[in-house]
């Protein structure tokens, strides 16, 4: 996906568990049904956390994009 494809962008760099799944939850309650959330981190924890995350509240991650030591995680809202 693209950096411009989202939403609604969480830059959660430089945070540690559990800050990024918090901030994740704050941003995905401020989106529209079907809107994308952009969360950007440096966390390597969340390469599991957010899948998790997706799977337990049912909201879809539709995308991962890895560049230097950041990664971005893109999360389609899928209810309220």
């Amino acid at each position: 996906m693209e950096a411009t494809d989202a939403d609604l962008v969480v830059d959660c760099t430089g945070l540690q568990c559990p800050m990024p799944i918090v901030e994740m939850a704050k941003g995905i309650r401020k989106l529209a049904v079907g809107n994308i959330l952009r969360i950007d981190t440096d966390a390597e924890a969340l390469q599991s956390d957010v899948p998790s995350w997706c799977k337990t509240t049912g909201h879809e991650l539709v995308g991962e994009e890895t560049k230097a030591d950041t990664t971005s995680y893109f999360i389609r809202k899928a209810s309220e």
